[in-house]
């Protein structure tokens, strides 16, 4: 018995079904069975039977999740506990984000943080790609996180999550959902996007040349609110992160189709400036980025896959 089985179990208990469960954890459903199987196998018991909505548990299976739940709880409070329990850590960090990514992580990482290290205090700056770069240089951050970092940069970057670009609109009541465009289709359509200082318009523009693509950009802004008012006035599509505009996708306001033929990912890293001494607080702040976006991955609220080092 492993943290992943029992991670695979809870899930499958939450969801009831096997086939929604692997896919909330990204895993092959075959995978996932073989799983549980094994699980029941050590375990001498069958945890789960089916029925005609899904699978439900067996008497044993509802004791498996109440101590399993309190397994990886314990698990998941581990590193704050060795965290909180280490010295005070003390100092400031100017940490600088692009603004896709305020919505779904930068209240949440501030919380964790000012919540295990008081004595830290925290600067936040937000802006595309360009800026950030231009403050990496000059020493004005010490920890970024950036999407599609050129590979040549001389500063320290640790891989952190990979991403899907969808193609973000109004919803049409009367046309059936999607579940996938081709990029040769939205070139058909007027665009609103971030201007080329930008790495994800970037990344859409040369993936749009490589195929011949040549995109209808009627609109640019560089700011975040500005693309997602306009899409939601109607004026034009966007290409973002389901991430980005999260709450407004979840809430039916906009509609986030997945973009094929080719499939657009961005990388999400963290950098961390090559002339700024790497202090005890940095440290400390790394290790909470990482394990907010691991949660948020893991979870399902964060629609990426974890990056390591070797990606």
């Amino acid at each position: 018995m492993d943290v992943r089985q029992l991670r695979s179990f809870i899930k499958i208990a939450e969801v009831g079904s096997l086939s929604e469960a692997a896919n909330r954890l990204r895993v092959a459903q075959p995978a996932l069975s073989r799983q549980i199987k094994l699980l029941e196998c050590e375990l001498g018991v069958a945890l789960f039977f089916r029925h005609k909505r899904g699978m439900g548990l067996t008497n044993a299976g509802e004791l498996l999740l109440a101590r399993a739940t309190a397994i990886l709880r314990e698990v998941d409070e581990t590193p704050a506990y060795l965290r909180a329990s280490a010295p005070r850590v003390f100092g400031s960090i100017t940490i600088a984000f692009p603004p896709t990514i305020t919505e779904i992580l930068t209240g949440r990482l501030v919380q964790s943080f000012v919540n295990l290290y008081p004595d830290v205090s925290l600067r936040l700056l937000s802006a595309g790609t360009g800026y950030i770069n231009e403050w990496m240089e000059k020493g004005t951050v010490d920890v970024s996180i950036l999407y599609n970092p050129i590979a040549a940069t001389k500063h320290r970057i640790d891989p952190l999550i990979s991403e899907e670009l969808c193609f973000v609109r109004l919803p049409e009541p009367r046309a059936p959902s999607r579940p996938s465009i081709s990029l040769a289709e939205i070139a058909r359509e007027p665009l609103i996007l971030c201007s080329p200082m930008h790495d994800s318009r970037r990344l859409i523009e040369q993936e749009a040349a490589r195929t011949g693509i040549r995109l209808n950009v009627q609109i640019e802004a560089d700011s975040l609110q500005v693309l997602r008012d306009l899409a939601m006035r109607g004026i034009g599509k966007t290409i973002l992160p389901v991430s980005a505009l999260r709450y407004d996708i979840a809430n039916g306001k906009l509609e986030a189709v997945p973009i094929v033929s080719p499939a657009l990912r961005r990388r999400l890293v963290i950098a961390i400036p090559s002339n700024k001494p790497t202090t005890n607080a940095t440290n400390c702040l790394l290790d909470v980025i990482r394990d907010e976006v691991r949660g948020l991955v893991r979870s399902g609220e964060w629609k990426g896959t974890m990056l390591s080092s070797i990606d």
